[in-house]
């Protein structure tokens, strides 16, 4: 499944309200079924999307975080990330750069052991902007098939890991924060 990305806090009565969409993604990812997002797509998986106005949405619930949306821009630039361990995207220590725009923020408990931190990013200058991407549940990251997936468009990702699991194998989620990576 891809989720792109969007403006869910432009929809998020909508979406809250679609309670059998939102209990199907969940159940799907429990499942094993791979499921890339990215920005607007990604806060969707969330558990809560908060507006600017403090309303809270409940939303999919696949990963343990909350978006709250900002007054104002709250990142914008390029990025260049370096995968900590071996993933669907590729092995430990692929660089691939990209660019960042966002009105949001992630809310989430770092010690958290339901996803798995999978890349680190930096801005332009060298300076750590943390962790952009996440896996869940972190326990399935050792058995995911990995291979090399840097020159793959993201048609030939999503192939893969469908492949990957019409095959039976064990396929992890993954969360790009930058849709041209």
């Amino acid at each position: 499944m891809y989720l792109g990305g969007g403006y869910p806090e432009l929809f998020a009565e909508n979406l809250e309200a679609n309670t059998t969409m939102r209990r199907q993604i969940k159940l799907l990812g429990e499942s094993g079924m791979p499921i890339y997002a990215e920005c607007g797509g990604f806060m969707y998986l969330c558990r809560h999307l908060v507006t600017r106005e403090g309303q809270s949405h409940v939303m999919a619930g696949v990963f343990p975080f909350e978006t709250h949306m900002q007054g104002r821009l709250s990142a914008l630039g390029y990025r260049e990330i370096r995968l900590l361990a071996d993933t669907p995207i590729g092995p430990a220590g692929t660089i691939a750069r990209g660019h960042e725009f966002h009105y949001s923020k992630f809310v989430f408990d770092r010690e958290s052991n339901e996803v798995t931190a999978v890349y680190g990013s930096t801005d332009r200058s060298g300076t750590d902007r943390g962790c952009p991407g996440w896996l869940a549940p972190a326990a399935e990251m050792v058995k995911a098939r990995k291979q090399n997936s840097a020159r793959m468009h993201l048609e030939a990702i999503i192939g893969s890991m469908a492949e990957a699991y019409r095959a039976g194998e064990k396929v992890v989620r993954l969360h790009s924060g930058d849709p041209s990576l």
